[in-house]
């Protein structure tokens, strides 16, 4: 019977666990521009950034087939799914969340949301007007490990770059 009800107390409080670490994430992390580009990541692993120089956080820039354009990679990104386009800043911009853009920089901002629970992953690809690569951050708003969702969807972007 203790087990049971052991059981019954346990399982709820399970599955409520995604939930809660929803609400509780807050909102983005780490946004915009630090000295040599997007911000590195934080201590945990879930996030990847191309500016991070730790093995564990890193990702390699993306190459483009066609010059940088903000308005067209901002729009290109929509077609993924789950994605919501929040914002495109063009420098000189000084944002008060997304720092300092120089002149002829950009960054742009989506949210990727997990299907079933909604978690929240903050996706950023920064560049330079008119250049062939950019730099992307992809981190999750909750939680501590994200099991290598953010490392694939980086893969995923480059390849729906790649194919453009």
């Amino acid at each position: 019977m203790q087990i049971l009800i052991g059981i019954a107390i346990a399982v709820p409080i399970i599955v409520l666990i995604p939930f809660i670490l929803k609400w509780t994430g807050g909102g983005p992390k780490g946004l915009g521009f630090g000295p040599g580009g997007l911000n590195p990541c934080a201590q945990s692993p879930n996030c990847i950034c191309s500016e991070d120089d730790r093995e564990a956080f890193h990702a390699k820039r993306i190459e483009l087939n066609q010059p940088a354009d903000p308005q067209a990679l901002s729009q290109s990104l929509l077609r993924l799914p789950y994605t919501q386009l929040i914002q495109v800043v063009q420098g000189p911009a000084d944002d008060s969340q997304y720092g300092k853009i120089p002149e002829g920089k950009f960054l742009i901002h989506w949210e990727f949301r997990t299907p079933w629970i909604g978690y929240i992953d903050d996706v950023q690809i920064a560049g330079t007007l008119g250049e062939r690569t950019v730099q992307i951050r992809s981190a999750s708003r909750a939680g501590y490990s994200d099991l290598g969702v953010n490392r694939k969807r980086v893969e995923v972007i480059r390849e729906h770059l790649r194919n453009q």
